[in-house]
């Protein structure tokens, strides 16, 4: 059986809620509280009403074996007893069966509960209680509840113990309007810590449970808590552990009210043992939300009796087959009910407990789409619950590199930033490792071209960190699979400056392997960069590996994805080729010469030589880079040498990809060296068949749609865009050769 199924086995009987104790504040509501001897009470107490209420209280006693003692050095306080102190108002009634409601809830009790007033009781400075047990004071009592009106003293902590758990509580409140209350079973040891400043004031209340067979108790999970420990303890033992757990609660909670202080019922009572046996496993125990949005075909199944806006009855949809899945979690609670850092993560199927947890649930969303043209009905729906998450300790951070890869850098980015010791800076040191291991093996993030990618901010971070060996694994693994950018290459270049000088050419040498193919432009980059700061020959194998990756390659195939070669790129190859490996800048050079439909002059050569040109790299003792000068001022030279006039008639160049009729009349306008205009009136079918063919051809003529008359007519006038380009295309050569020439 799987972990994920032996999980909930182990957790069936973990059903009541509550814990030893429970405390909270509420609206006091100024009630009216009046003693025997003194009258109304005024709170919170000043000193001198304080040393009224002493005066005609007596030392309280304490009970041992059956015996009532008073031993100032056991419990120095001062009690009042219940028929001396009335306490009266309608909203005093309503604030403490709320109270009450609340102590029975906390403590797992379950029936009515009824409180019974029992005594008043003074601390002065110095008072106290040492540890002591609640003897029954009346039948069906199970537990005490304390009421701490507003008091202005300091100390007098009420410490509540249970086998090997304890609960410090601070009563204490100055606000006129709040007071406070804790509640806990009478077999608990507690006391009262030494008041400092002031005078302590508590009502103390008897918890009863009327008509029980017998008293309850807290709710114990010790052994089931064991066997859960034991189950998290063997975790990686299992075959095909899952990374984390995954256990949705049965109550639903809003983002807002997520926290394990509003877990109810069985949820409660299964955080707490969950909590106690992670601990015990050496686990982390979270509270998350828990979010799965899927989406899919629609299938119709009818008609239902609803009518639509105009009448028709409206169609009845369900949800079909799942195309898009996605689940994840966030709003991240620790087990002590702080708020976490950890980014969104994805999640499994396989990672749930149980299995089957969310079949048969109805969705929190859903929303159906008719069909619309070529598009089929659709359906969208979510489903959200608040999931106790388990994993691990040690593999906290392989966890958070799971995340999205963005999510998961800007962990360690925050991570980076808090990382001023030596601890910090390890922990930020192996999540970057972690973070390197999934980029190696992610088969495709995306990211736009105006920012760095993310193996470019992981190796930014690993760089602020002065992780040399991290530097040494992203270039190793992460950069050779999923290539680089650009924009990534100062940092990338900046990076390499970890890493010892007599490693870093095999290093470059492994980057252009395996990215060039796929990021030649940026891989050129960084390779002229180096070239320029460093020993170029070291890195003829690296200039081996780029002028082999050069595009297009003959091997390559066919990819909408890859790019036609620019002249930045071109430019850079050349640049860094030049520096490192003349006879490998020599083989650029011929190929760039002898494939003139891959680097035609115009678009690739004279661009990429007047780039280098422009930053001072054309040098004439660079014989393959002077070979290529010379055959770009030939081509410029040549065309700066053919006539240059505007056409002295209306004939213009006839020759259009289309022979149908529309289209052969259409040339036979074009030959015509007396006509300027043609009309075609027809539908708008031809019409754009015509205005397509003409616009393919780069004809000299611009065309409009006439819309007057039906059919609408296309009107096209005869214009010197050829002769305006090719007088344009002489001032840039003219230019281009200025710059060359020099």
């Amino acid at each position: 059986m799987s972990l994920v199924s032996e999980l909930p086995a182990a957790l069936a009987d973990v059903r009541r809620p509550g814990d030893f104790f429970t405390n909270g504040v509420f609206d006091w509501r100024a009630p009216s509280l009046s003693v025997d001897g003194v009258g109304p009470l005024a709170l919170p107490l000043l000193e001198a009403q304080a040393k009224q209420l002493v005066e005609v209280a007596e030392l309280a006693p304490y009970g041992r074996r059956g015996a009532t003692l008073v031993d100032p050095a056991v419990r120095n306080s001062w009690q009042i007893g219940a028929d001396r102190v009335a306490i009266a108002g309608a909203r005093w009634v309503e604030a403490l069966s709320g109270v009450v409601a609340r102590a029975a809830e906390g403590l797992g009790v379950e029936g009515a509960v009824e409180a019974v007033f029992y005594k008043l009781l003074i601390y002065e400075p110095g008072g106290f209680f040492l540890d002591h047990r609640d003897t029954e004071k009346c039948s069906g009592m199970f537990g005490t509840l304390i009421v701490a009106p507003p008091g202005l003293y300091t100390g007098g902590e009420l410490i509540v113990r249970h086998r090997e758990r304890e609960a410090r509580l601070d009563l204490s409140s100055s606000d006129p309007a709040e007071a406070s209350f804790a509640a806990f079973y009478a077999d608990c040891l507690h006391e009262v810590r030494p008041v400092e400043t002031g005078y302590r004031l508590v009502l103390v209340y008897n918890l009863l449970r009327k008509g029980a067979e017998r008293a309850p108790g807290p709710p114990i999970y010790d052994k089931e808590a064991r066997n859960v420990a034991a189950l998290l303890a063997g975790w990686r033992e299992h075959d095909e552990a899952p990374e984390k757990i995954v256990f949705p609660l049965e109550h639903v909670y809003s983002p807002a009210e997520l926290s394990f202080a509003a877990l109810k019922g069985a949820d409660q009572a299964t955080a707490k043992t969950l909590r106690e046996a992670a601990c015990a496993a050496g686990c982390d125990l979270h509270l998350a939300l828990l979010t799965i949005e899927e989406s899919g075909v629609a299938e119709y199944t009818g008609y239902s009796s609803r009518r639509g806006r105009w009448g028709a009855e409206e169609p009845e949809l369900e949800a079909g087959e799942v195309c898009s899945r996605s689940a994840r979690l966030d709003n991240w609670k620790s087990a002590w009910d702080e708020s976490c850092e950890i980014p969104p993560l994805p999640f499994h199927e396989a990672e749930l407990s149980p299995p089957e947890a969310f079949e048969d649930i109805k969705p929190d969303e859903e929303y159906f789409g008719e069909a619309t043209g070529n598009e089929g009905a659709s359906f969208e729906r979510a489903y959200r619950r608040a999931a106790l998450v388990l994993w691990p300790s040690a593999d906290f951070l392989s966890i958070v590199a799971g995340a999205d890869v963005n999510d998961a850098l800007a962990y360690l980015d925050a991570l980076c930033e808090r990382a001023t010791r030596g601890e910090d800076r390890v922990r930020a040191a192996a999540l970057a490792d972690a973070i390197v291991v999934r980029l190696a093996d992610t088969e495709w993030f995306p990211f736009r071209a105006t920012e760095l990618t993310p193996a470019a901010r992981l190796l930014g971070l690993v760089r602020r960190l002065d992780h040399a060996a991290g530097v040494e694994t992203c270039f190793e693994r992460v950069l050779p699979a999923r290539g680089f950018g650009r924009q990534d290459v100062e940092t990338v270049f900046g990076a390499l400056a970890l890493v010892v000088e007599e490693r870093r050419p095999l290093l470059v040498e492994h980057v252009m392997a395996g990215a060039a193919p796929k990021s030649f432009a940026a891989c050129a980059k960084l390779l002229r960069r180096i070239a320029e700061s460093s020993h170029a020959p070291d890195f003829r194998a690296a200039a081996a590996r780029l002028l082999a990756a050069m595009p297009p390659r003959a091997s390559d195939e066919p990819d909408w994805r890859r790019r036609a070669p620019d002249a930045e790129e071109i430019a850079d190859m050349l640049a860094a080729l030049r520096r490192i490996d003349e006879s490998a800048c020599a083989s650029a050079a011929e190929r760039l010469l002898t494939e003139p439909k891959s680097y035609g002059f115009d678009k690739i050569l004279v661009p990429a030589l007047r780039l280098l040109a422009e930053q001072g790299a054309l040098s004439p003792t660079d014989a393959a880079i002077e070979r290529l000068r010379a055959a770009c001022l030939d081509h410029l030279r040549a065309r700066a040498a053919e006539p240059l006039a505007p056409p002295s008639d209306w004939r213009r160049d006839p020759a259009l990809g289309c022979k149908c009729g529309d289209c052969a009349e259409f040339s036979r306008f074009l030959a015509d060296p007396t006509r300027k205009e043609f009309v075609l009136r027809a539908a708008e079918a031809a019409r754009s068949h015509l205005e397509q063919t003409i616009r393919a051809a780069k004809a000299d003529v611009d065309s409009m749609t006439l819309r007057k008359g039906r059919p609408y007519s296309l009107v096209s006038t005869k214009n010197q865009a050829s002769y305006e380009r090719r007088v344009a295309q002489r001032h840039e050569d003219l230019r281009n050769l200025s710059i060359l020439e020099k």
